[in-house]
């Protein structure tokens, strides 16, 4: 059941000189502290409902060095000089916006390998079994949070003040009555590995000379899928296409706009993916390693998806059947955790395909850490790493 509620927030209580919450520098995500530190080189503004996003900015102030735009969030986020001083008063003056326009304004966060996250001012939790909402009563009051959504087995709250946002999360964890409760932070996700090659005899990956690859020919022999088999692309969009006969467009999801319906693409990623996985064997363009599956699209880079967005991403997928999770996509960061996101993956592995559980793959990262990026890390899936035709 969807609450509807909406609470301005006075910009002169955020960001009038003098003024400072204290903050706890950390979050929780199962069960273990993730460390947080201030990063005054990015700021994320939340403008009110109707606020045209691009026409009040002025993108010359000397300190802003870029900015992202999220229209269907109503957001902003800017990266600011490395040597910024600047409060938020100052920058929104500087950017020529209209407070009274202004819902909130954060600085952001940095984990300890430089990742950066910024708060909403939504906070993401489960409750343990056996517990009621009316529980958490005296820490909601408290931070004068309020219900407006369930979803999924999760709730989402909305805090009044988004600097208390970090305080409450850690007020719920700590209560002990809660499985998990974070900020519904929001963090710069990725695409990983898009392929360009356009023809069969450039997919080494299927069958090469030395060996080097899956065997797709030999397993062609035995099956090329059925049609029974549902795989979920959660990517950009996946557009129609001559060559993936089997996306099923009468399913699809796009979290960031509650869109049903199959997304389309935002870019060329979402269509390469699925093509990798169903593209027909019709003796055009690219094959398909299971061209006879069914494909359906969860578009994920709608702009400015949140830690809940991504959640849900993965509880469409399994609630409409997917066998297969298909995630080609990633944080640059080893450090970065959700508990929302890692509790939809863990159900999707045990619940999903009417209680078999469902295949989750990640894309294992294009950062050349020395490590496993953040979803591909999590125990719960196959994370896909990549080769050359040689073998390196």
């Amino acid at each position: 059941m969807l609450y509807c509620f909406r609470k301005a927030i006075c910009l002169s209580a955020l960001v009038c000189s003098g003024m400072s919450f204290a903050q706890t520098n950390y979050y929780w995500s199962d069960n273990q502290k993730i460390v947080l530190e201030e990063d005054r080189t990015s700021v994320m503004l939340q403008l009110k409902p109707g606020t045209q996003l691009e026409r009040q900015i002025n993108t010359s102030s000397k300190e802003v060095k870029s900015m992202e735009i999220h229209e269907t969030k109503n957001r902003l986020l800017f990266q600011l000089n490395d040597k910024s001083t600047i409060d938020l008063k100052e920058l929104i003056n500087q950017l020529v916006l209209d407070p009274s326009q202004v819902e909130s304004a954060v600085f952001g966060w940095k984990l300890d390998d430089g990742f950066q996250v910024w708060n909403t001012d939504r906070v993401l939790v489960k409750l343990k079994k056996g517990v009621d909402l009316g529980s958490l009563d005296a820490t909601l009051t408290r931070f004068d949070a309020q219900l407006v959504e369930e979803r999924y087995g999760r709730l989402k709250f909305q805090v009044a003040n988004v600097n208390l946002v970090l305080d409450c999360a850690n007020a719920l964890k700590e209560s002990g009555l809660v499985e998990f409760a974070h900020p519904d932070f929001y963090a710069k996700k990725t695409h990983f590995a898009a392929p360009t090659d356009p023809y069969y005899v450039n997919q080494f990956q299927m069958n090469n000379s030395n060996d080097i690859d899956c065997d797709a020919p030999e397993a062609w022999d035995i099956t090329k899928g059925i049609a029974s088999i549902r795989v979920a692309v959660i990517d950009d969009g996946v557009e129609t296409h001559p060559d993936l006969p089997t996306l099923n467009t009468s399913l699809g999801y796009t979290p960031a706009t509650n869109g049903n319906g199959t997304p389309n693409s935002s870019g060329k990623h979402g269509v390469a993916c699925a093509g990798i996985i169903g593209a027909a064997h019709n003796g055009t363009g690219v094959v398909g390693v299971s061209p006879n599956v069914t494909l359906f699209s969860v578009n994920i880079f709608a702009g400015g998806e949140t830690a809940g967005d991504l959640a849900d991403a993965i509880s469409y997928a399994k609630t409409n059947g997917a066998d297969v999770l298909s995630n080609s996509w990633g944080f640059g960061s080893c450090t970065y955790s959700l508990s929302a996101l890692n509790s939809a993956i863990l159900d999707a592995k045990n619940n999903g395909r009417g209680g078999k559980g469902c295949v989750l793959v990640f894309a294992s990262g294009n950062d050349y850490y020395t490590c496993v990026s953040y979803p591909a890390n999590n125990s719960n899936v196959i994370a896909v790493g990549a080769i050359t035709n040689t073998g390196v």
